[in-house]
């Protein structure tokens, strides 16, 4: 296209007109440049904007909770809040932890690199509180940092209160079970957490919660988000190794119907099951309540709102995704809004 209109002008110069079309043709260079295919090939795509550093973008490695609690340090210097100080490796933190004392509650800080915070016993001295990271679940597969495992761990002078908290890591790992293999065979990206039993109080006795085999399954799951109720990020889901696997294959129906975010309001929870002196199955992961989806086209379906609202779209939409997962066969248990009045705003997925 190019060479034939140079050909064209040059035939217009030979007429006289050489000095016009001279600079003409030089304005027509700066003002609507037309690069050919192999030239538009090379055009970089412009960047996407993102919540948090990507490390493998950046080609260095996202530092969590950088001079707040919880992150690295060589030097007290380098804890950069009233009353940090930094816990040595010699000490058995590895790379260095910031910290500080407390009494029983810890400060958070705001945004996307930063994970909340509890005050924990401090191993070597257990009447002394200190500041620890609790599980960042959304920034790395483990929760944690590299050295660092997340723990069950009871709040300083609040033994009751039980919380995920990232501890040094001085144990070896969990030994691979069939149902480990079959999610790594899967690809999916996983954690094992260090979790110790819990208890409730259902009537006039104790019983224990335990998860068997616990996971820390990562979202998305195959391109689909897991969100809980009231986070602006996808983290990852606390179940145990079959319902991390009843996940997976449910995100795969789930994906057949166009879903690309699911918002839950939790897996596991030890308690009861409300009005019954039998525990729940989300005190041994085995559940998920289910509050909404967000689809590749069109607005996001609330169960709360929706399962009887005025769209009639978002109705029957609504009842099609119950019934593929019945027909799956991937749950022993569904409930919704028909059920009862418990389940008015959700569904709950239980398996065997």
């Amino acid at each position: 296209m190019r060479a034939w209109l140079l050909a064209a002008l040059m035939t217009v110069a030979v007429a006289g007109g050489l000095n016009l079309v001279v600079s003409w043709v030089e304005e027509l260079d700066q003002a609507t440049p037309v690069p050919d295919a192999a030239a538009e090939a090379e055009l970089p795509d412009q960047p996407e904007p993102v919540d948090a550093i990507d490390d493998e973008d950046l080609g260095t490695p996202v530092v969590i909770n950088a001079g707040w609690i919880g992150g690295p340090c060589v030097s007290d210097a380098e804890c950069t809040f009233e009353g940090g100080f930094c816990l040595l490796p010699v000490q058995g933190y590895p790379e260095g932890l910031c910290t500080m004392r407390c009494n029983g509650s810890c400060p958070d800080r705001r945004g996307d690199l930063f994970s909340d915070t509890m005050c924990v016993a401090n191993p070597q001295q257990p009447t002394d509180g200190i500041c620890m990271s609790r599980c960042a679940l959304h920034l790395t597969p483990t929760g944690c940092r590299d050295g660092y495992v997340c723990t069950t761990t009871s709040r300083h002078r609040a033994p009751a209160t039980e919380r995920l908290v990232c501890m040094p890591d001085l144990g070896t790992p969990a030994p691979e079970t069939e149902c480990t293999a079959r999610l790594r065979d899967r690809h999916l990206d996983f954690g094992r957490p260090d979790m110790a039993d819990a208890e409730t109080t259902l009537g006039e006795s104790r019983r224990t919660c335990q998860i068997d085999t616990p996971i820390l399954l990562a979202s998305p799951v195959h391109g689909v988000d897991y969100r809980e109720t009231g986070r602006r990020l996808a983290e990852h889901l606390l179940v145990s190794c079959e319902m991390a696997d009843a996940v997976d294959r449910m995100t795969q129906v789930l994906a057949r119907l166009d879903i690309v975010e699911v918002e839950h309001v939790g897996t596991y929870n030890c308690r009861g099951i409300a009005g019954s002196s039998r525990l729940s199955a989300h005190a041994t992961g085995r559940a998920l309540d289910v509050k909404g989806f967000e689809r590749a086209t069109g607005e996001p379906v609330n169960i709360q709102r929706d399962w009887n609202g005025r769209s009639r779209e978002k109705r029957e939409w609504l009842r099609k995704v119950v019934k593929e997962l019945k027909v799956s066969g991937i749950f022993r248990l569904i409930l919704t809004p028909d059920s009862d009045a418990r389940h008015h705003d959700h569904f709950h997925l239980e398996i065997r």
